[in-house]
């Protein structure tokens, strides 16, 4: 999975991780299943650093070839005190 999160315009994470690994992190598991939309929302304790606004996280997820296999794309909203709200739509194929 190729991931990108950016605050307005401005790409602040750019990184590649291995997809079965992270969607652990949000209560999901492989494999997952082909034009199956999963939405979710997560409540998560935040570092006082991270400036509060709207964040967008784009994931291009990819084979082992390269080829591109699906998409993701999530706003992610960061209040201040240190919380922050996730809501994620997931639609599988292209």
């Amino acid at each position: 999975i190729h991931l990108q999160v950016k605050y307005g315009l401005i790409t602040i994470i750019r990184q590649t991780a291995d997809l079965c690994d992270t969607v652990g992190k949000v209560d999901l598991e492989c494999p997952l299943h082909k034009d199956k939309e999963t939405k979710l929302a997560k409540d998560v304790d935040l570092p006082k650093e991270i400036p509060p606004g709207k964040y967008t996280v784009v994931a291009d997820v990819v084979s082992k070839a390269g080829d591109t296999i699906t998409c993701l794309t999530a706003s992610v909203e960061f209040k201040r005190g240190g919380s922050g709200a996730m809501e994620v739509v997931w639609k599988q194929g292209l």
